[in-house]
């Protein structure tokens, strides 16, 4: 009987040992979540109590081969847009904001009420494209970042 114990407890010791207790970055996303290949196909995250379970039928912990995250940069520059309306009611740029690199500009330049969807235009025909907006407040304002 304590060989039948012994033998059954042995797996989920080494699942243990192979998944709930590592803690790179790959695997261990928070206190609760484990990111694992599931069946050497799919990478899924997990609530961190089923990491024994997935260890026990074969899982790996981290990511399966070919679902790594790309660790090149996202952009190469980053604008910020900000849009918002003028006494006039018209919808204009209010700031603008680039990062610093080298040849990189935008086109746009800071002129008295510019038209938002104007400069929009010029950025996007520059080869930035729209990253994300953000929209709220009281008054109609808009942030667009560009990225290229």
């Amino acid at each position: 009987m304590k060989k039948l114990i012994l033998a059954l407890m042995l797996p989920a010791a080494l699942a243990t040992t192979n998944l709930a207790l590592a803690d790179d970055d790959d695997y261990v996303m928070d206190d609760e979540l484990r990111r694992v290949c599931h069946k050497g196909r799919e990478t899924k995250i997990i609530p961190a109590e089923a990491a024994i379970a997935h260890a026990m039928h074969g899982d790996s912990r981290g990511y399966c081969p070919g679902d790594e995250p790309d660790d090149r940069p996202v952009a190469g520059a980053l604008g910020m847009l900000r849009c918002g309306s003028n006494d006039a009611g018209e919808v204009v740029v209010q700031a603008l904001s680039l990062s610093h690199e080298p040849d990189v500009t935008l086109p746009v330049e800071m002129e008295e009420d510019i038209n938002c969807a104007a400069a929009l235009r010029r950025a996007l025909n520059a080869g930035f494209r729209v990253r994300s907006t953000n929209a709220g407040g009281d008054s109609l304002v808009v942030e667009y970042l560009l990225v290229r």
